[in-house]
């Protein structure tokens, strides 16, 4: 414990005092953080040193297993999350079967409607060639748009 005049201050065994000048952009960026996570800019700044730290001793680790000392970082960071990239994407993957089948459920749902919705408001013989033009429109309209989005000069 560091005693100081009027002040007991607890811990102070443990932490060294350093004075450091930051840019502007990085001290707002510091405080921002701080704020966020409700701790003071000092601990802030040494969990973000510290994971910096643990990120270069995890390079090195990796590095001393290649043969040349030569790793790209991207490569090392591959290598480090390679299995949890591989299940984010298996996941997503999942996730985008879902909703494809949800959506082709939902398209389903509207053509049906839609279908029951003409043979109900139209004669007879009607309903077939008023069921045609509404999808020959829908594709249309999906033409059109596809084709707005598209940047100018990309050929189909």
């Amino acid at each position: 414990m560091k005693r100081e005049p009027g002040r007991v201050r607890f811990g102070a065994h443990t932490k060294i005092q350093r004075t450091i000048f930051l840019t502007p952009e990085l001290d707002d960026w510091v405080r921002r953080e701080a704020g966020q996570r409700r701790c003071s800019v000092s601990a802030m700044v040494n969990r973000l040193l510290g994971q910096q730290l643990d990120l270069r001793r995890q390079l090195a680790t990796v590095e001393e297993a290649d043969t040349n000392g030569h790793t790209p970082l991207l490569q090392v960071l591959l290598e480090q999350h390679k299995e949890a990239l591989g299940r984010s994407m298996d996941g997503l993957a999942g996730e985008m079967r879902k909703t494809r089948g949800a959506l082709d459920f939902l398209k389903a749902m509207i053509d049906r409607s839609t279908h029951e919705l003409l043979a109900a408001a139209a004669p007879p013989g009607e309903v077939e060639r008023r069921y045609d033009r509404w999808i020959a429109g829908v594709k249309s309209l999906l033409q059109g748009q596809m084709n707005d989005s598209r940047p100018k000069g990309d050929a189909l």
